[in-house]
């Protein structure tokens, strides 16, 4: 049967179908229906990404969604699984704060993805609340966690320059006084140890990375 052909069963109406979750919504009545849609190519390829989702199995998803690219590339079925892939990555490293970079770099993409998703649901085939929802939640986290990051290495910076500037002048201060001997052998322990490439690297470069956007639809 086709997706446009659905009729409620209780007044006759138009439904409103939502081909992820396989439902209709009377837009008259109200009346919600569930479906056994045709086992097409299609069909399978959601099925799949939808199991693989409840495994949490985000490499095999990919898998699904590639697949979904190249044989759907103007379906908006497409794009909710490639932005809920993207998602689902975020999700196993939002609480490390070390992938902030990565969570920053897939949120991107999710938001490009629902982008697409929305020019192409002119028939409303896909109901986007609940991935828009999520994406914008991990959006709010990561934006917070990159804030933290870019703060703690910045303070951190600073507290390494105080450092450097004050042992600095601990040394010349040692050489140009009496304690010559005292400056001298500050700096050839200093050389001997490494000093200053331990001190640069204590240095940390600033991400340069924006904060993603919400998204609305």
């Amino acid at each position: 049967m086709a997706y446009n052909s659905f009729k409620c069963p209780n007044c006759g109406s138009n439904l409103i179908i939502n081909k992820i979750n396989k439902t209709g919504k009377c837009e008259y009545c109200g009346h919600e229906v569930i479906y056994d849609l045709a086992d097409d190519e299609l069909s399978r390829l959601v099925e799949s990404a939808n199991a693989h989702i409840r495994l949490n199995d985000q490499r095999v998803l990919r898998k699904d969604c590639n697949l979904l690219y190249e044989r759907y590339p103007g379906n908006p079925i497409t794009y909710y699984y490639l932005a809920k892939a993207d998602l689902l990555e975020v999700s196993h490293l939002i609480e490390d704060t070390t992938y902030v970079g990565r969570c920053n770099h897939l949120l991107s993409s999710a938001y490009v993805n629902l982008i697409r998703l929305r020019e192409f649901n002119k028939e409303n085939d896909v109901d986007p609340q609940e991935i828009i929802d999520e994406y914008n939640y991990y959006v709010n986290i990561n934006n917070k966690n990159l804030k933290d990051l870019i703060s703690k290495i910045k303070r951190s910076n600073v507290w390494n320059a105080i450092w450097i500037s004050a042992l600095v002048v601990i040394t010349l201060a040692l050489i140009f006084s009496s304690l010559l001997f005292l400056g001298i052998l500050l700096i050839v322990i200093g050389l001997v140890d490494k000093w200053p490439q331990k001190l640069k690297r204590k240095f940390k470069k600033v991400p340069q990375l924006s904060m993603n956007k919400i998204f609305k639809y």
